[in-house]
Protein backbone atom coordinates (compact mmCIF):
# COMPACT_ATOMS: atom_id res chain seq x y z
CA UNK A 1 0.00 0.00 0.00
CA UNK A 2 1.19 3.35 -0.55
CA UNK A 3 1.66 6.15 1.78
CA UNK A 4 1.00 9.90 1.82
CA UNK A 5 2.43 12.18 3.74
CA UNK A 6 0.38 15.27 2.85
CA UNK A 7 0.37 17.30 5.59
CA UNK A 8 -0.66 21.03 6.29
CA UNK A 9 2.18 21.84 7.98
CA UNK A 10 5.99 20.41 8.99
CA UNK A 11 5.33 20.24 12.55
CA UNK A 12 2.16 17.40 11.77
CA UNK A 13 4.54 15.57 9.75
CA UNK A 14 7.32 15.59 12.73
CA UNK A 15 4.68 14.43 15.33
CA UNK A 16 3.50 11.90 13.37
CA UNK A 17 7.08 10.66 12.27
CA UNK A 18 8.03 10.49 15.76
CA UNK A 19 4.88 8.55 17.03
CA UNK A 20 4.79 6.00 14.64
CA UNK A 21 8.12 5.51 12.63
CA UNK A 22 6.22 5.87 9.15
CA UNK A 23 2.58 5.98 9.02
CA UNK A 24 0.22 5.26 6.29
CA UNK A 25 -2.93 7.78 4.95
CA UNK A 26 -4.70 8.30 2.38
CA UNK A 27 -4.69 12.25 1.29
CA UNK A 28 -8.70 12.60 2.81
CA UNK A 29 -7.38 11.25 6.40
CA UNK A 30 -4.70 13.47 6.92
CA UNK A 31 -6.35 16.88 7.45
CA UNK A 32 -8.39 15.41 10.22
CA UNK A 33 -5.13 14.31 11.84
CA UNK A 34 -4.03 17.99 11.61
CA UNK A 35 -7.04 18.72 13.46
CA UNK A 36 -6.37 16.26 16.43
CA UNK A 37 -2.78 17.29 17.18
CA UNK A 38 -2.81 20.16 19.56
CA UNK A 39 -0.24 22.39 20.98
CA UNK A 40 1.65 21.07 23.91
CA UNK A 41 0.91 23.24 27.10
CA UNK A 42 1.63 23.55 30.49
CA UNK A 43 -1.46 23.89 33.17
CA UNK A 44 -1.18 25.91 36.01
CA UNK A 45 -2.19 24.12 39.29
CA UNK A 46 -3.58 27.14 41.11
CA UNK A 47 -6.44 28.10 38.07
CA UNK A 48 -7.87 26.46 35.32
CA UNK A 49 -5.95 28.16 32.75
CA UNK A 50 -3.35 26.65 29.87
CA UNK A 51 -0.14 28.58 28.35
CA UNK A 52 1.89 27.51 25.53
CA UNK A 53 4.92 25.45 26.81
CA UNK A 54 7.48 27.98 25.20
CA UNK A 55 5.96 31.10 26.17
CA UNK A 56 8.42 32.83 28.63
CA UNK A 57 7.23 34.12 32.09
CA UNK A 58 9.83 36.95 32.34
CA UNK A 59 7.27 37.53 29.36
CA UNK A 60 4.31 37.60 31.03
CA UNK A 61 5.71 39.86 34.07
CA UNK A 62 6.64 42.21 31.04
CA UNK A 63 3.42 42.32 29.26
CA UNK A 64 1.97 43.13 32.75
CA UNK A 65 4.77 45.86 33.65
CA UNK A 66 4.05 47.55 30.47
CA UNK A 67 0.09 47.29 30.76
CA UNK A 68 0.37 48.82 34.55
CA UNK A 69 2.66 51.69 33.02
CA UNK A 70 0.55 53.15 30.04
CA UNK A 71 -2.46 52.81 32.43
CA UNK A 72 -1.44 54.77 35.21
CA UNK A 73 0.77 57.70 34.35
CA UNK A 74 -0.26 59.03 37.75
CA UNK A 75 0.81 56.11 39.89
CA UNK A 76 5.00 55.02 40.93
CA UNK A 77 4.83 51.76 38.54
CA UNK A 78 8.36 49.98 39.46
CA UNK A 79 10.00 46.82 38.95
CA UNK A 80 11.39 45.13 41.54
CA UNK A 81 12.97 42.27 39.27
CA UNK A 82 12.28 40.23 36.42
CA UNK A 83 8.74 38.63 38.06
CA UNK A 84 8.34 41.20 40.80
CA UNK A 85 5.82 44.04 39.65
CA UNK A 86 5.04 46.99 42.51
CA UNK A 87 2.12 49.82 42.11
CA UNK A 88 2.66 52.66 45.17
CA UNK A 89 -0.10 54.98 45.26
CA UNK A 90 1.52 58.62 45.44
CA UNK A 91 1.36 60.98 47.92
CA UNK A 92 -1.66 63.29 46.95
CA UNK A 93 -3.67 59.36 47.48
CA UNK A 94 -2.62 59.37 50.72
CA UNK A 95 -5.08 58.69 53.55
CA UNK A 96 -5.93 60.79 56.56
CA UNK A 97 -4.26 60.28 59.39
CA UNK A 98 -6.40 57.63 61.38
CA UNK A 99 -8.33 56.57 58.26
CA UNK A 100 -8.41 53.59 56.42
CA UNK A 101 -11.35 54.43 53.77
CA UNK A 102 -10.28 54.94 50.24
CA UNK A 103 -11.41 58.12 47.87
CA UNK A 104 -13.64 57.59 44.94
CA UNK A 105 -10.37 58.51 42.66
CA UNK A 106 -8.64 55.39 44.15
CA UNK A 107 -11.60 53.16 43.72
CA UNK A 108 -11.76 53.93 40.40
CA UNK A 109 -7.54 53.05 40.03
CA UNK A 110 -8.15 49.65 41.73
CA UNK A 111 -11.03 48.89 39.64
CA UNK A 112 -8.73 48.60 36.70
CA UNK A 113 -6.04 47.36 38.30
CA UNK A 114 -8.33 44.28 39.04
CA UNK A 115 -8.70 44.04 35.30
CA UNK A 116 -5.67 43.93 34.44
CA UNK A 117 -4.78 40.93 37.44
CA UNK A 118 -7.94 39.38 36.50
CA UNK A 119 -6.52 38.89 32.95
CA UNK A 120 -3.15 37.61 34.46
CA UNK A 121 -4.12 35.28 36.92
CA UNK A 122 -0.78 33.02 37.03
CA UNK A 123 0.84 36.05 39.67
CA UNK A 124 0.34 36.51 43.72
CA UNK A 125 -0.71 40.32 45.01
CA UNK A 126 0.71 41.05 48.09
CA UNK A 127 -1.31 44.20 49.81
CA UNK A 128 0.93 46.18 51.80
CA UNK A 129 -0.40 49.28 54.08
CA UNK A 130 1.69 51.74 55.86
CA UNK A 131 1.49 54.59 58.43
CA UNK A 132 2.75 57.70 59.56
CA UNK A 133 4.88 57.93 63.23
CA UNK A 134 1.36 59.56 64.61
CA UNK A 135 0.54 57.58 67.78
CA UNK A 136 1.81 54.36 69.24
CA UNK A 137 3.24 51.62 67.11
CA UNK A 138 0.61 48.97 67.85
CA UNK A 139 -2.19 51.22 66.93
CA UNK A 140 -0.59 51.75 63.41
CA UNK A 141 0.26 48.14 62.53
CA UNK A 142 -3.68 47.34 63.05
CA UNK A 143 -4.24 50.77 60.78
CA UNK A 144 -1.49 49.75 57.89
CA UNK A 145 -3.19 45.98 57.72
CA UNK A 146 -6.81 47.86 57.73
CA UNK A 147 -5.43 49.70 55.07
CA UNK A 148 -4.39 46.87 53.07
CA UNK A 149 -7.62 44.74 53.55
CA UNK A 150 -9.49 47.98 52.27
CA UNK A 151 -7.56 47.20 48.94
CA UNK A 152 -7.87 43.61 49.09
CA UNK A 153 -11.60 44.08 49.54
CA UNK A 154 -11.89 46.38 46.52
CA UNK A 155 -9.90 43.78 44.49
CA UNK A 156 -12.40 40.77 45.67
CA UNK A 157 -14.99 43.58 44.91
CA UNK A 158 -13.53 43.18 41.34
CA UNK A 159 -13.52 39.64 40.98
CA UNK A 160 -9.50 39.12 41.95
CA UNK A 161 -9.48 35.64 43.40
CA UNK A 162 -8.74 36.21 47.67
CA UNK A 163 -6.68 33.26 47.98
CA UNK A 164 -4.28 35.01 45.48
CA UNK A 165 -3.88 38.12 47.78
CA UNK A 166 -1.77 38.68 50.69
CA UNK A 167 -1.68 41.75 53.39
CA UNK A 168 0.41 43.00 55.25
CA UNK A 169 0.48 45.60 57.73
CA UNK A 170 4.26 47.35 58.34
CA UNK A 171 2.72 50.66 60.40
CA UNK A 172 5.43 52.99 60.66
CA UNK A 173 7.70 50.48 60.46
CA UNK A 174 9.23 51.45 56.66
CA UNK A 175 8.93 55.06 55.98
CA UNK A 176 9.53 56.57 52.38
CA UNK A 177 9.24 59.95 53.23
CA UNK A 178 10.45 62.19 56.67
CA UNK A 179 7.87 61.73 59.42
CA UNK A 180 9.44 65.51 60.58
CA UNK A 181 7.04 67.42 58.50
CA UNK A 182 3.15 66.94 57.34
CA UNK A 183 3.97 66.42 53.46
CA UNK A 184 6.42 63.51 54.44
CA UNK A 185 3.75 62.13 56.84
CA UNK A 186 1.29 62.41 53.86
CA UNK A 187 4.16 60.51 51.77
CA UNK A 188 4.12 57.99 53.97
CA UNK A 189 0.15 56.90 54.60
CA UNK A 190 0.27 55.09 51.36
CA UNK A 191 -0.51 51.29 50.24
CA UNK A 192 1.78 48.87 47.99
CA UNK A 193 0.06 46.41 45.69
CA UNK A 194 3.08 43.88 44.83
CA UNK A 195 2.00 41.18 42.12
CA UNK A 196 5.00 38.32 41.89
CA UNK A 197 5.32 34.75 40.41
CA UNK A 198 3.96 32.43 42.70
CA UNK A 199 6.87 30.70 43.63
CA UNK A 200 8.58 34.14 44.89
Amino acid sequence: MNCHFKFKTIGTALIVSLLGGCACFTSEEAPELTKSIQPLVVKNVFYDTSYDANYNLDNYFNDQFIIFKRSFPDLIVSRESSRVIKITLPTYYGYQTGKSKLNVKLNTHIEKIAETLNTYKETAIEVTGHTDNVGNEKSNIKLSLARANEIKNELIKNNVDGPRIFVVGKGYSAPRCSNEIETGRNCNRRVEITIKDFAI
